[in-house]
């Protein structure tokens, strides 16, 4: 069975948006895009084991898109930690240091813009998550242009696109921060004979946004694309003209889901979706 379960992208309790994180689940497997604030535990709460995920691919490192991940990486380290890791005091009552050495998964990989790899592998330690204390085979990867990852089920290939580098507050700080890559991709995913599109976030300048997807999209069976960032009317009828199957509206701020939800009825177009948390998607 495949699905893909909306873990963030929809509203949240209160209408606003809820940091971007879309799981693919594949039979015993896993595969996250993006991992915003708050991913792990709508994980837990939406019934996706996070010892399933193979990998998490991260678009680009706004914290919407990226603060769950250390939660979640700190979650499936101290579940998987050796039994004389867990603290003596608590190691009669506590879950972790519990699992056999076949219980536990293959391996881990993290995906992330490759100028920000160098970064996350000097915090890791700092966040005790160090290398060495891994009971698996866990490493991080660098996104770059064209495809970056493969393994027996799945490729994954990424386009650049203008989110981080069409804000002038990033284009200001560049003097300061040489080393700033403004690093964003929209990301496409094969897997078994799908081809799903994700945008990311993208450009600012209008109609960049919609213009640099474009490409991305035309051939994908299933798109999951933001429309925080774009005009939506141009966008969407963009996104009509592809063959898609399902076309999933993600990252709505609060003051603009009454009008995308109005122009999707106006649509009438039942491939459009404005995700909710918790939806399951067959794919």
């Amino acid at each position: 069975m495949r699905e893909l379960v909306i873990l963030g992208g929809g509203p949240d309790a209160a209408g606003c948006y809820a940091g971007s994180s879309y799981a693919l689940v594949s039979d015993e497997r896993t595969y996250l895009l993006d991992c915003g604030e708050g991913a792990a535990g709508r994980m837990a709460a939406f019934g996706v084991n996070p010892l399933s995920v193979r990998a998490a691919f991260i678009s680009h490192m706004h914290f919407d898109h990226m603060a769950g991940l250390f939660n979640f990486l700190f979650g499936v380290w101290a579940t998987c930690r050796r039994e004389e890791e867990v603290p003596i005091g608590i190691r009669d009552w506590a879950s972790w240091g519990r699992l056999a050495e076949d219980a536990l998964p293959t391996s881990l990989r993290v995906a992330v813009p490759q100028g920000a790899v160098q970064s996350l592998e000097q915090f890791l330690p700092i966040m005790y998550l160090a290398r060495e204390l891994w009971r698996f085979d866990f490493g991080i990867l660098p996104i770059h242009a064209g495809h970056f990852y493969a393994d027996d089920r799945l490729r994954v290939s990424a386009s650049p696109n203008g989110h981080l580098s069409s804000q002038p507050a990033n284009r200001r700080i560049l003097a300061r921060y040489p080393w700033l890559t403004l690093e964003s991709y929209s990301l496409r995913v094969e897997m078994d004979g799908l081809r799903l599109a994700y945008s990311g976030d993208l450009a600012l300048e209008t109609p960049g946004g919609t213009d640099e997807l474009r490409p991305v999209v035309q051939d994908a069976d299933i798109i999951i694309s933001e429309v925080a960032h774009v005009l939506p009317e141009p966008h969407l009828e963009m996104l009509a003209q592809t063959n898609a199957r399902r076309i999933i509206l993600v990252h709505i701020h609060k003051n603009l889901r009454a009008r995308v939800e109005a122009l999707v009825a106006q649509r009438g177009d039942s491939r459009f979706v404005c995700a909710q948390n918790g939806m399951r998607l067959s794919c």
